[in-house]
């Protein structure tokens, strides 16, 4: 009877710490368009982790950006008007709205895109262009209701990174002191707040942080000489930011938060020294990316303060005993909020290029979990 008791009290204590039953690991590859070829990657996942989305491969080699749910599977959302290609980069918190942006021709001049808004209702729309430059455009990401949206656009002055909102349209927000004009937005708080990006000062190429003042600044760089960088993703309140930050020859992922500032957060073993920090999660605790590891191949990881940086696959089959025979995890480019949904691309069991979503629980569940075990294993 006491031993009743014990399991009954820890599964109470589970499902109030966590408000439901625990969450189960899974891993499943998304699939891709059909009669295409066999390749899809998923670039950004909502932040209920509900939606997915990327592109995908058609027939005759046309990418077409795609929308994932459960419910639905892979669909497809169109191409910007004038454009023969479409990258989806970036879903709302509840998914229904994705920016990201369309290849115009000819297809090798990379500056040639159109960034776009899209909902199920309104489809695809262009969101045109800063004013007097060419008009060309790309979107990296959109915030948590979907009305702010950023990226890059060309103005009189050049290469600018750009805010969008229905009120506004897109506006610039101008570069660092010093150096070559030239910045761009890769990702936005939950609240459209703070941006952050990549921007040019007397140095180089650093990472930026943006915030409604006006102010854009430089992110701290890092001892042992790396200081041009990237920063790829903020979290929703805009407290934590990730990237990548280079020194010669070497890079390294960053974790920057106003109370730690910068830190690195190391490299997977064997390979280049390499890693690259793409997602965070709601309160900055997990990041994931990619890292150079044996024979120079990307790899996947996942990294927190406890455990340091750790490939996701192995974590996903040794932690969780999920079975991920014949697929390499390349790419791990975003995660949910609650730290439980992570996406990427990578190669499948038949050597094709696939989308993939991971599911783990979270960490509260996780101990919870391995505590009823501990005392199960005490009977």
């Amino acid at each position: 009877m006491r031993e009743n008791l014990v399991t009954t009290s820890l599964v109470i204590i589970i499902l109030l710490v966590t408000g439901s039953a625990a969450v189960a690991a899974s891993f499943a590859g998304l699939g891709d368009f059909p009669g295409g070829l066999t390749s899809s990657v998923a670039f950004g996942v909502s932040g209920d982790g509900a939606t997915v989305v990327g592109a995908g491969n058609h027939p005759g080699l046309r990418v077409e950006a795609f929308r994932w749910t459960a419910s639905g599977g892979l669909v497809g959302i169109g191409v910007p008007t004038g454009c023969v290609w479409s990258e989806a980069y970036s879903a709302s918190a509840d998914g229904s709205v994705i920016a990201g942006w369309g290849y115009r021709t000819p297809i090798g001049d990379s500056f040639n895109r159109a960034a776009y808004r899209w909902t199920a209702e309104t489809g695809i729309m262009s969101l045109g262009d800063l004013p007097g430059g060419p008009d060309r455009s790309f979107a990296n990401a959109v915030s948590n209701d979907g009305s702010t949206i950023v990226g890059q656009g060309r103005s009189a002055k050049g290469s600018e990174a750009f805010r969008w909102t229905e009120a506004e349209g897109m506006v610039g927000i101008g570069d660092l002191p010093g150096g070559a004009f030239g910045s761009e937005a890769y990702a936005v708080s939950a609240d459209g707040s703070v941006i952050v990006g990549v921007a040019s000062d007397e140095t180089g190429i650093v990472p930026f942080r943006w915030t409604e003042s006006g102010a854009m600044a430089r992110l701290p760089s890092m001892d042992g000489g790396f200081t041009a960088g990237i920063a790829q993703n903020v979290s929703p309140d805009g407290t934590a930011i990730v990237g990548r930050l280079s020194a010669p020859l070497a890079s390294q992922a960053f974790r920057w938060t106003e109370a730690d500032g910068t830190i690195g957060l190391g490299d997977l073993p064997g390979g280049a020294y390499y890693s690259s920090a793409y997602g965070v999660s709601g309160d900055g605790s997990v990041v994931v990316g990619y890292s150079s590891s044996a024979a120079n191949s990307a790899t996947a990881f996942i990294w927190d303060a406890s455990h340091g940086m750790r490939p996701l696959r192995d974590v996903l089959v040794n932690d969780y005993g999920l079975n991920l025979d014949g697929w390499e995890l390349g790419f791990a480019n975003d995660i949910s909020f609650d730290g439980t949904v992570i996406v990427g691309g990578g190669t499948d069991p038949s050597g094709n290029g696939q989308a993939w979503m991971a599911v783990i629980p979270e960490p509260a569940t996780l101990s919870l979990f391995c505590i009823a075990l501990a005392c199960r294993r005490r009977r």
